[in-house]
C-alpha cells in the first residue's frame, strides 16, 4: 500500500470518530510498509486528533451522530443488533461487519430479530456530508450440534424491520427512509465524538 493511500485511510479513521487510540495504533501498523511510514502516520494521527478534540469541545448541543447513537441504543433494547462501524478490518467490509454483528447477536439474552449497522465502506461518503446508508437484515436462531447459534435469514422480507428502524430514528429526530435495499439517512454534518461525551437531551417541548 502506498503512503498516500495509508494517509487517506488514517485521516478518515480519525475524522469518523469510530476509532479509539488503540484501534488507530493497530491501523497504522496494518497499513504502514516501513518504519518511516509509521512515524509519518503517527504524526498525522496526533495532528488530526488534536484538531478533532478542539472541534468537539465546541459541540455544545447534541449532534446528529449523537442522535443516531441514541437511536441504536434504543433498538438494542428492542431486540435488534445495532452497531456503528463493526468489522475486523479498516475500512471494514460488509462481510466483516456481518461477522461481528452475528458475534454480537450471541450476547443478547433473547435471540435478536434483526440487525442494523453501517460499516467502513459507508463512512467516506458520510464523513464527506453525503448521507449515511444503513444495512439491515433479519436474524434467526438455528440449531448447531447440541446448541444453537444466530445467523442471517436470507431472502427475508425486510419492510417491517426497516420501518421499525426508521421509526426509532425518527423518534430521535433523524430523517431516514427505506429504499428497498438500505436505509438512507439524509446528508448531514458528520460529528461523531471520540473525545467528549454527548450532552443529555432535555424533555421535548409540546407544540403550542
Amino acid at each position: 500500500m502506498t503512503l498516500a493511500r495509508a494517509r487517506e485511510i488514517v485521516t478518515l479513521a480519525v475524522r469518523s470518530g469510530c476509532f479509539d487510540r488503540s484501534a488507530l495504533a493497530d491501523l497504522i501498523e496494518d497499513h504502514a510498509d516501513e518504519d518511516r511510514d509509521v512515524a509519518t502516520l503517527r504524526a498525522l494521527v496526533k495532528k488530526l486528533s488534536d484538531t478533532q478534540r478542539t472541534a468537539e469541545a465546541k459541540w455544545a448541543a447534541p449532534t446528529t451522530n449523537d442522535r443516531i447513537t441514541r437511536a441504536f441504543a434504543e433498538l438494542r433494547k428492542r431486540g435488534i443488533v445495532a452497531l456503528e462501524n463493526p468489522g475486523y478490518s479498516a475500512p471494514s467490509t460488509l462481510d466483516d461487519a456481518w461477522a461481528e454483528v452475528l458475534d454480537e447477536a450471541t450476547n443478547f439474552d433473547d435471540p435478536p430479530r434483526g440487525a442494523v449497522f453501517y460499516c467502513g465502506t459507508d463512512l467516506a461518503g458520510a464523513v464527506a456530508g453525503k448521507g449515511l446508508a444503513l444495512t439491515c437484515g433479519a436474524l434467526e436462531e438455528v440449531a448447531v450440534d447440541r446448541g444453537t447459534t444466530i445467523r442471517r435469514r436470507e431472502r427475508a422480507p425486510l419492510d417491517e424491520l426497516a420501518r421499525e428502524i426508521c421509526d426509532a430514528l425518527a423518534r430521535h429526530e433523524i430523517a431516514a427512509r427505506w429504499t428497498g435495499e438500505h436505509i438512507a439517512i439524509a446528508p448531514f454534518r458528520w460529528q461523531r465524538r471520540a473525545f467528549t461525551k454527548a450532552p443529555k437531551l432535555g424533555p421535548k417541548r409540546r407544540p403550542r
